[in-house]
């Protein structure tokens, strides 16, 4: 997952996630973290993994804490 490059553009969605987080839209930032992640957004992978623990937003779940991080 980590291979892919990230292009500008693709940033966008981890700095438009925490936007959403930083405002209280838990879900449009899982969203946005989730598709930053699937382009190789490290930070993003972090972020999920701190949603998933926490269960911010979303069910705590500490096997998926172990798959995005």
């Amino acid at each position: 997952m980590c291979s892919k490059s990230i292009h500008s553009k693709d940033l966008k969605f981890f700095e438009k996630g925490v936007e959403y987080l930083m405002n209280g839209n838990l879900n449009k930032a899982y969203k946005l973290y989730l598709k930053a992640a699937g382009l190789g957004d490290v930070e993003a992978m972090f972020y999920l993994g701190v949603m998933y623990l926490e269960g911010k937003g979303l069910p705590q779940d500490k096997k998926n804490v172990i798959v995005v991080s």
